[in-house]
């Protein structure tokens, strides 16, 4: 790929180039500009919100919903942007290869090992922010995605996966799954859904919006 990027109404970045840094810091700077962001730090975690919920949260649902696995390799996902009418829209599209049954431990291992951390460490090293917010803000993503979006209408047989499966996610899926020396969605699994707070700030009052998540511990402060 060629750089600069976006210099047409719509462009497709391979999310394997977004392990290499200088493609990873020039697609975080466009994308900066479009949510009003202030610096890269704050854009890399603005991104990493969007990236785990469009990424890691729909192949953990699959798994969830259905014992199957997505094709989330590196070669095989794209970020599609289109910038028509000046406004920037982003989906993440995976390979079209049939879903195939697979075991919580390969999706994870997948999901995260080969895809999402080796995306995360590269922002680390381009926006030098901290790993504990690029990890908390995946965490977030995944909770929510138990928790509330699919807890919403479950029936008392998926409830019970549900639980089942964030347990495994956050209890017994081991660090090397993940491709860090610990789980890294623990530490931020404290206390019921309604009552938790983050340990981190993901930055979001410093975009656009000036307004705290409600979970921020700056937020908290603040009130």
């Amino acid at each position: 790929m060629s750089l600069p990027l976006f210099q047409k109404q719509s462009e497709q970045v391979v999310t394997r180039d977004l392990v290499r840094p200088e493609t990873c810091q020039a697609y975080l700077r466009e994308f900066g500009k479009a949510i009003d962001s202030p610096s890269l730090l704050v854009t890399a975690s603005q991104f990493s919100k969007w990236y785990a919920r469009a990424l890691a949260c729909s192949a953990l649902e699959l798994q969830t919903t259905n014992g199957r696995g997505l094709d989330v390799s590196l070669e095989k996902t794209v970020i599609h942007v289109d910038l028509e009418g000046g406004k920037w829209k982003q989906n993440i599209e995976m390979s079209c290869c049939k879903p195939v049954k697979s075991s919580w431990e390969d999706t994870v291992y997948h999901v995260f090992h080969d895809h999402l951390t080796p995306i995360w460490r590269t922002i680390n090293k381009v926006t030098k922010i901290p790993m504990p917010i690029l990890w908390e803000n995946t965490a977030v993503r995944v909770f929510g995605l138990y928790e509330k979006k699919l807890a919403k209408n479950a029936d008392a047989i998926l409830q019970g996966q549900l639980k089942k499966d964030l347990h495994y996610l956050v209890h017994e899926a081991p660090g090397d799954l993940f491709g860090e020396p610990c789980n890294p969605l623990y530490p931020f699994y404290t206390g019921d859904a309604g009552a938790r707070r983050r340990k981190t700030c993901c930055f979001y009052y410093k975009t656009g919006s000036g307004t705290y998540c409600s979970s921020c511990p700056k937020g908290c402060l603040k009130s």
